[in-house]
C-alpha cells in the first residue's frame, strides 16, 4: 500500500508528522468524512486557517501540500490495493489510477489548490544605494541609532 508519507519526496518523522497533523486537522475542522469533502469545504477550511493569524506564504503552502498529498493517498492507495490483490479495475478507476500515479497529478478535490511563488525577487545593482546616497542619508540621521541600523545594510 502507497505510505501517505512517502509520496512525491522522501520521508522523515518530522515530515510524516506534519502530515499527520495537517489530516488530523482539517478532519475535526471540517467535520465531514474525507470521501464528502469538497472543494469548497478545503478553500473554506484554509481561509479560516489563514484569519486565525498572521501567516507566512510559505506556511500556507506546506498546509496546501500537506492535504494534497494526503487526498492523493487517500484516493490513490485504495486503487493501488485492488490493483496488488489483482481485482479487476472499472475502466473509471483504471484512468484515476494512472493519473493520480504521475508526478504533479492530484485528485479533483484539491486540484484547484494552487502554490503560491515564494520566491524571492533579486535586487539589482541599480536598486541599491549608491555611496553618494548611502552618505546622504547617514548625514539625515539624528541618532547614533538609525546610524547604526543604516551602516548594518
Amino acid at each position: 500500500m502507497t505510505d501517505i508519507f512517502s509520496l512525491n519526496q522522501r520521508s522523515n518523522k518530522p515530515t510524516r508528522k506534519s502530515r499527520i497533523q495537517s489530516a488530523k486537522k482539517l478532519g475535526i475542522d471540517i467535520k465531514k468524512p474525507f470521501e464528502e469533502i469538497t472543494s469548497p469545504d478545503i478553500e473554506e477550511y484554509i481561509y479560516n486557517w489563514k484569519k486565525q493569524k498572521t501567516r507566512t506564504a510559505k506556511a500556507e503552502n506546506l498546509l496546501k501540500m500537506n492535504t494534497r498529498l494526503f487526498f492523493k493517498w487517500f484516493y490513490l492507495s485504495p486503487l493501488l490495493a485492488k490493483a496488488e490483490r489483482e481485482e479487476e479495475l472499472t475502466e473509471r478507476e483504471g484512468r484515476e489510477l494512472r493519473r493520480l500515479k504521475r508526478r504533479g497529478e492530484y485528485p479533483l478535490v484539491v486540484e484547484d489548490l494552487a502554490l503560491k511563488d515564494t520566491s524571492q525577487e533579486k535586487i539589482t545593482r541599480e536598486e541599491l544605494w549608491t555611496d553618494e546616497e548611502f552618505n546622504v542619508a547617514l548625514d539625515q540621521c539624528r541618532y547614533q541609532r538609525d546610524r547604526a541600523l543604516i551602516s548594518l545594510g
